[in-house]
């Protein structure tokens, strides 16, 4: 699954989530904006998952990245 379709699922997912409490009665503003803040950080950290193995080329004391799984993570992206 490519990074495009995991951020699209997420996003789906936070929607449904939103809706959920929307039906559930009046909107409460403390539960959508928990729903926002958990859908944020969960975009957050699938974009940290995605940059982790090339994260060290912009750090000048980290170690090189490991090329095979950049490679992998660039045709499964496509």
């Amino acid at each position: 699954m490519n990074r495009l379709t995991r951020i699209g699922v997420a996003t789906a997912l936070t929607a449904a989530s939103v809706l959920a409490f929307s039906q559930a009665g009046p909107p409460n503003p403390e539960a959508q904006a928990k729903a926002a803040i958990e859908a944020r950080q969960g975009l957050f950290k699938l974009i940290n998952q995605q940059n982790a193995p090339i994260g060290g080329m912009n750090r000048p004391n980290a170690p090189a990245p490991d090329l095979a799984v950049v490679a992998a993570m660039r045709h499964a992206s496509r």
